[in-house]
């Protein structure tokens, strides 16, 4: 039986891409005695509140019908914020030009952790110009964790 979250993601993901969104993460938890579902949605032109309450209410009859979690439980949708994290290839096309942070499995040049300009991207990763100083070229499967790192003012 597959776990909770893969149904779920089964399940949301097709009517969601109908809609022209994407789910970044779907994460199923305990707050207090409170179950929660939260969503995590973008697309290409960005996302706002107004897309946020349109999901909640296009995934709501969805769940209520095919009812695959047990119990009272809160549905949370949300924008990735302007941190968000970068996950496919596809994520890291988009995001060319764009500061990123990466955490890697395996250390690079004496590092794990890298903050730079997106270049470019291939088939089998990404070519970072890190704050650092070198030009990185850094297969898909070397990050462990990736998202935007925009310089905040104020």
């Amino acid at each position: 039986m597959a776990r909770l979250p893969d149904r779920l993601l089964q399940l949301l993901t097709p009517p969601l891409e109908q809609l022209g969104y994407e789910i970044l993460q779907l994460d199923w938890r305990r707050e207090g005695k409170e179950q929660v579902l939260c969503l995590w949605i973008d697309r290409l032109e960005g996302v706002n509140l107004d897309d946020c309450v349109l999901v909640n209410r296009a995934i709501e009859p969805i769940l209520d019908n095919e009812d695959p979690i047990r119990g009272a439980y809160r549905l949370e949708v949300s924008t990735p914020g302007v941190d968000r994290p970068l996950r496919t290839l596809a994520h890291y096309q988009r995001f060319l030009g764009e500061r990123i942070t990466l955490l890697l499995h395996n250390s690079q040049q004496g590092h794990k952790r890298w903050t730079g300009t997106l270049q470019t991207t291939n088939d089998q990763g990404i070519v970072l110009q890190a704050e650092q100083g070198p030009l990185l070229e850094i297969p898909l499967q070397e990050i462990r964790q990736a998202q935007l790192d925009p310089m905040l003012f104020g």
